[in-house]
């Protein structure tokens, strides 16, 4: 989920803007730098390794975005100051900036799916998104910085996946409330094979999603990263395997990654329904994006 590349020099001129809040939505983002000139393309994502909110504006000119980076930098948006800094979009040449070439470079159109809570799996995911429209993924990960599980869905057509941002920000999935924001994934060029599953995916193309786990829910107060790396290691070798709390609730899940698929899907099977340090867990499958296979993992 890159959100910018190099490139100084080349492409239209734009900002990066630090410090929003959760709340911060990509049309109010538009509209608080929409007075400095024709802006073409205002978005909002999360940096996953520190979970912060970061905006991006692309400017029609150059002088619209220095004007914007000179008149809005220490400024507050939703209640919150930002920082805003100069930058050059590659994805964006100064000529034909919306043509659908360049939209291909930036992936498909989809959701970033906050606020769901430790039970939602991949399947009810998919259900909740599916009425508006055909999808390309619908899949759960947890963010380890927060131990929260922010769900990924990718639509095959735009319309499809705006409505549901809409339709859905707010509502509710498995009794939590959620947030729902506009994403587009690189991962996903818009000329790709529309109907590439996560789940029937090759190795090489699963290397997108990052390596299979599980997330374990359930766990008591006095399980250890030890005990829990030794229940679940005996079904494959274990890339990484800690326990955190879970942002929403407080209380202790963990998560292991895997080297092989095979080892997962085995523990899931295995260890789902078991007991560990005499308390019953939950055990399901999930991707780390952010262990990519032959990663160095610390």
């Amino acid at each position: 989920m890159a959100l910018y590349c190099g490139g100084v020099g080349y492409g239209r001129t734009g900002c990066v803007v630090f410090g929003l809040p959760s709340v911060s939505t990509n049309e109010s983002l538009r509209r608080a730098f929409s007075p400095f000139g024709k802006v073409v393309r205002a978005m909002i994502a999360i940096n996953p390794p520190t979970n912060q909110y970061i905006g991006t504006v692309v400017f029609e000119d150059e002088p619209s975005a220095r004007e914007a980076v000179k008149r809005m930098n220490g400024k507050k948006i939703d209640g919150h100051q930002i920082t805003v800094k100069e930058y050059r979009f590659p994805e964006f040449p100064p000529t034909d900036p919306l043509s659908p070439e360049v939209y291909a470079r930036l992936g498909r159109l989809g959701c970033l799916v906050f606020g769901l809570p430790s039970g939602t799996t991949n399947e009810s995911l998919r259900r909740a998104f599916s009425p508006f429209g055909k999808l390309v993924r619908a899949i759960i990960a947890i963010n380890p910085p927060t131990n929260q599980y922010i769900g990924t869905v990718v639509f095959e057509d735009e319309p499809s996946a705006r409505e549901a941002v809409k339709r859905m920000n707010g509502k509710k999935i498995d009794g939590h409330q959620i947030i729902v924001k506009e994403y587009r994934f690189p991962e996903f060029p818009a000329g790709s094979n529309p109907g590439l599953d996560y789940q029937k995916a090759s190795a090489s193309d699963s290397d997108d999603f990052g390596p299979l786990g599980c997330v374990v829910d359930g766990l008591g107060s006095g399980a250890t990263d030890e005990s829990f790396t030794r229940a679940f290691s005996q079904f494959g070798d274990v890339i990484h395997a800690k326990i955190g709390a879970d942002a929403g609730c407080g209380k202790k899940i963990g998560m292991v990654v895997y080297e092989d698929e095979r080892s997962a899907r085995e523990a899931v099977e295995r260890m789902n329904g078991k007991e560990i340090d005499g308390y019953r867990i939950t055990v399901k499958e999930s991707r780390y994006p952010q262990f990519r296979r032959r990663a160095v993992v610390e």
